[in-house]
């Protein structure tokens, strides 16, 4: 490896580096949601020299918003229509707030609940799309490739899925991740199953 690497990669250290690059090709492994999301939010954590990383599930026959990913605690549910987080849902734009207390949008209900006091947040939506109400993905056997992903997609607004909706979905994933990344094929379904592996 070059030992220019850090200068030529935008200020990260070689250390950041080579975590960036184990959780890629852990994500290239066959690999459970919880196990994957937890991947991502400890990698998250250590590149930002964060304390904390959360990942929260919509819901959208609750409207609710679930935390699915944070180290021990327990999962706590928040209307979708509240806080940075919902706002962050809601517009699926990053939202960076370097004082959470000073941001009137901060629930506050969250710290109260966890007993953690959020300093800053930084809130990042994982679906882009602006039809797509939650995702999720998985590894299925493929001839071909070895491994094939197919990915579960529940729209917003209860609409139903089409051959049309299915190919903008797959082309949106290929152009925002890569070609790689491309679902073999999409499901669409009412809710995702709610596990709590």
């Amino acid at each position: 490896m070059n030992a220019d690497v850090g200068h030529d990669s935008g200020g990260l250290s070689l250390e950041k580096l080579r975590c960036i690059l184990e959780v890629t090709r852990d994500l290239a492994r066959p690999f459970d949601l919880s196990t994957m999301l937890y991947a991502v939010v400890d990698a998250a954590k250590e590149l930002l020299d964060a304390e904390g990383g959360t990942v929260w599930q919509y819901h959208p026959a609750s409207n609710e918003l679930e935390m699915r990913v944070a180290r021990g605690l327990d999962a706590i549910r928040i209307p979708a229509d509240r806080g940075i987080v919902g706002e962050c849902v809601r517009t699926l734009a990053a939202i960076n707030v370097p004082d959470c207390y000073a941001d009137a949008r901060f629930n506050r209900a969250v710290d109260k609940a966890s007993g953690y006091r959020t300093n800053c947040m930084l809130a990042l939506p994982l679906v882009d799309h602006k039809s797509v109400a939650e995702a999720a993905v998985c590894g299925r056997s493929d001839a071909l490739t070895g491994q094939a992903i197919v990915a579960f997609v529940t729209l917003k607004g209860h609409a139903e899925g089409s051959v049309e909706k299915l190919e903008e979905l797959r082309n949106h994933v290929a152009v925002k991740i890569g070609p790689i990344a491309k679902p073999a094929n999409i499901v669409f379904t009412p809710e995702l199953p709610k596990t709590r592996s």
